[in-house]
């Protein structure tokens, strides 16, 4: 039985924030599937304009390891099922901001 099979396997839930997970993504530790560069502007957009509010709301991002693990745990290498565009666009987004701030401060 399937069902079976993947009762057998360990799953584990690992929660990680943003900044770790845009490092991993520039790293490379991260598969995505191809970008959409529209869907990740709109994306950036959407942050951009709540950001005050703070009335943001986005799934959380979904991904698989199999690859090992690190000694603290966490996962090495991250496969994304859901949340490509937006992994991109809170690297975008943090690219952006690091620009301005270096604007500003050159000033």
């Amino acid at each position: 039985m399937i069902l079976g099979e993947l009762d057998r396997k360990r799953r584990t839930m690992v929660s990680s924030s943003i900044i770790e997970l845009v490092h991993m993504y520039r790293n490379g530790q991260i598969a995505t599937r191809e970008i959409n560069q529209l869907r990740v502007r709109s994306i950036k957009n959407y942050l951009l304009d709540n950001a005050l509010t703070k009335n943001i709301y986005l799934p959380p991002l979904v991904a698989s390891s199999r690859e090992g693990a690190a000694p603290n745990g966490d996962p090495i290498e991250l496969s994304i099922i859901d949340g490509t565009q937006r992994i991109a666009a809170f690297a975008q987004l943090e690219d952006s901001i690091l620009k301005a701030l270096r604007k500003v401060k050159k000033r």
